[in-house]
């Protein structure tokens, strides 16, 4: 959607990471759309943590990039234990959509748990930071039948959101989360199965989580619409500064309407606090995984022999599943050079 609408409430931005911690006051949880592979995201998150104020605010970090089979391993390496390199990979080269997609080896992710290491090193024991791995638990070894991956992809905001309550919530603890935007909007749709209508795919995280937990949530999304700067809209959007945070709620921003996962539309204000500007959707840069990760070695056999089962299935389109990863990692450092997707599920990974 082309934003055209003229100025009719005032829109106020605030530096990004001051206004992410303001939320974390407001709420137990804040949940920010994690746009995969996005570069100035990641940059922005990296500000975060090294932020001193963080560990005052926040206990927990949930990420959609890890395979809860692995939290021990994660556990041990951000509290400063020895964990070789190839345990630590398992956490996110072996999620459920790494058959279908890697997103995960792009290099911001592997960097994301090193980072929190790193501020864990310099705070006492009782202030560290917990990264919780919040997909759903696959065993790709154990996968036979197609029934088996829908279920684990009919669980992914179930198992989100069932860590959110028992780490979190229960214990009065407060937490970031970040996961791709349709798992937290609201008026968002979960994953489901992909012979099945949209409409019945399960809810997604926000709508278990708030239906518990009322005003629990504070809902970060991300603005990359395309901008008209022949409009009132477009020019002043063009002056925002970068990265920054705007507050949704009477605002002519929050007033524009937005395309949902189930094909509605929705005010952006009905279905996020705020949003994060983080530039020209034009200038964003990819953080892209190595191509050379694909083209040969146990691991890219590993990928090929998930990639068939689920073109088998029905999931994936891609006959041969390494060369659309190669494609994908040599597309260069543009964020809008996607290629078309593959996979045919209702995914918001």
């Amino acid at each position: 959607m082309i934003l055209t609408r003229p100025a009719s409430a005032p829109v106020k931005t605030q530096q990004a990471i001051q206004g992410i911690l303001d939320a974390l006051s407001m709420r137990p949880l804040v949940a920010i759309s994690e746009a995969h592979q996005l570069q100035e995201e990641h940059d922005l998150l990296t500000g975060l943590l090294y932020h001193p104020t963080l560990p005052t605010k926040i206990n927990d970090i949930v990420v959609e990039f890890g395979n809860p089979l692995y939290q021990e391993s994660v556990d041990r390496f951000i509290a400063g234990e020895p964990v070789a390199n190839e345990e630590l990979r398992q956490v996110w080269r072996n999620t459920g959509i790494s058959g279908s997609n890697p997103v995960w080896d792009a290099p911001v992710y592997e960097q994301f748990f090193h980072k929190v290491r790193a501020v864990n090193a310099q705070l006492p024991a009782a202030r560290r930071l917990r990264v919780l791995l919040g997909d759903a638990p696959i065993d790709w070894s154990k996968l036979q039948q197609r029934d088996q991956w829908i279920d684990y992809v009919r669980q992914r905001d179930a198992h989100y959101a069932d860590v959110i309550e028992h780490e979190v919530l229960q214990k009065g603890r407060h937490a970031l989360l970040l996961a791709g935007g349709n798992h937290f909007l609201r008026g968002a749709i979960s994953d489901g199965d992909p012979s099945l209508p949209v409409d019945q795919a399960p809810p997604n995280v926000s709508a278990r989580i708030e239906r518990r937990h009322p005003r629990s949530m504070y809902i970060i999304d991300l603005l990359m619409t395309k901008m008209d700067n022949h409009t009132p809209a477009g020019r002043q959007i063009a002056t925002f500064a970068h990265p920054s945070l705007i507050p949704l709620a009477q605002t002519w921003l929050g007033d524009q309407t937005t395309q949902t996962s189930l094909g509605t539309a929705l005010p952006r204000s009905a279905m996020a606090d705020a949003t994060l500007y983080l530039g020209p959707v034009d200038k964003l840069t990819a953080s892209r995984a190595d191509p050379t990760l694909y083209t040969g070695g146990a691991y890219a056999k590993e990928l090929q022999r998930r990639g068939r089962l689920l073109y088998q299935w029905g999931i994936q389109d891609a006959r041969d599943p390494l060369a659309a990863d190669i494609a994908t990692a040599n597309l260069g450092p543009s964020y809008i050079a996607q290629p078309q997707p593959q996979s045919k599920t209702t995914s918001n990974t």
